[in-house]
């Protein structure tokens, strides 16, 4: 075998290898992601919808906003939704703008 098609047989492998680990992280980046969504729901539940249907946060001043899918079947009329998280001692309940 040349040095040549050794080369690519090692390059090939090493790609082959790198997909492999790259499959894996993403799917434990998937995993950590919906464990920490189910956390959020279980000690900061929204008063609609689930931490696992929200697609951004954004802290603004005191707040911090949760921000809905468009097709979110807690928002009718496929308007954009808010949903608003203020922290107060003692209360976990957040209400929906």
């Amino acid at each position: 075998m040349t040095n040549t098609a050794l080369q690519m047989e090692q390059d090939q492998h090493i790609r082959q290898q790198l997909d492999q680990l790259n499959a894996l992280n993403d799917a434990h980046q998937r995993q950590v992601l919906e464990h920490s969504k189910a956390m959020l729901d279980k000690l900061c539940p929204l008063a609609v919808g689930s931490h696992s249907q929200v697609q951004s946060y954004v802290v603004y001043y005191t707040q911090l906003l949760a921000f809905f899918c468009r097709r979110s079947k807690h928002w009718p009329g496929g308007a954009g939704a808010i949903s608003r998280l203020v922290w107060q001692p003692g209360k976990t309940t957040i209400p929906a703008v």
